[in-house]
């Protein structure tokens, strides 16, 4: 597992992915969020109410870290970020265009639930018609 240490722009929960912001890493603006940096794994972390520049976190690059669900999960499924609170959902069916993934489930598990996740940023072509 590689963690960064990173200021955070927004209140962060833990299991939460994060974009690049403008001055460190920021919850994303939208579901499929571009720019990923890396999950604040819901494993030994507490909650930041409130953004603090001045701070740090620590943020998975890279190997396993626990995130948020949002709708059922399946392990190896490809996941993606929900929406703007930094929640995981699974890819359901290979794309129509191609996507950048942050990784996949090591774990099922139901909506909102804490799962293993393998941060492993990777490229899926789209499917052939």
């Amino acid at each position: 597992m590689i963690v960064r240490a990173f200021t955070y722009e927004d209140a962060v929960t833990p299991g939460s992915a994060l974009v690049v912001g403008s001055a460190g890493v920021a919850l994303p603006a939208a579901a499929g969020g571009t720019g990923f940096a890396g999950i604040y794994s819901a494993d030994g972390n507490v909650e930041k109410t409130r953004p603090d520049t001045d701070d740090t976190i620590g943020i998975t690059v890279h190997g396993l870290c626990k995130v948020r669900a949002k709708g059922a999960v399946t392990a190896f499924a490809f996941g993606q970020i929900a929406d703007a609170t930094g929640a995981m959902e699974a890819l359901a069916n290979p794309p129509d265009a191609p996507i950048k993934v942050p990784g996949f489930f090591l774990e099922s598990g139901a909506d909102g639930e804490i799962v293993e996740f393998f941060v492993e940023p990777s490229f899926i072509p789209a499917t052939v018609a």
